[in-house]
């Protein structure tokens, strides 16, 4: 079954007359099922796709690309650079020449 959604889904139930038996009205059902979507990412772009020196970084132009699936970019995603981790001892220094701002 093909089922893809991107924002939450709320779902209510109302019983047709019809489905009880000796029933004159509908009934409304109380509470409600919330479905969320799943969301994921995907990483890719030239520091992905080649090896990238320090110095690549300094000079700049080197992109990394993530592509949500099923979900929604805020309008300020800054946030996204402290999002990535490394287990070398260097990334913040690598973090620092990250250009917050250059995001599209």
């Amino acid at each position: 079954m093909e089922y893809d959604i991107a924002d939450e889904q709320k779902i209510s139930l109302t019983i047709p007359s019809e489905a009880i038996g000796n029933a004159i009205n509908p009934i409304v059902a109380t509470g409600t099922i919330t479905i969320k979507p799943t969301i994921g990412a995907t990483v890719s772009g030239t520091v992905v796709s080649s090896i990238i020196r320090e110095s690549d970084i300094k000079a700049g132009g080197a992109t990394i690309v993530v592509d949500l699936k099923d979900g929604i970019w805020v309008t300020d995603v800054s946030s996204i650079v402290d999002g990535f981790i490394s287990d070398g001892t260097q990334w913040d220094l690598i973090k620092a020449q990250i250009e917050k701002k250059r995001y599209s």
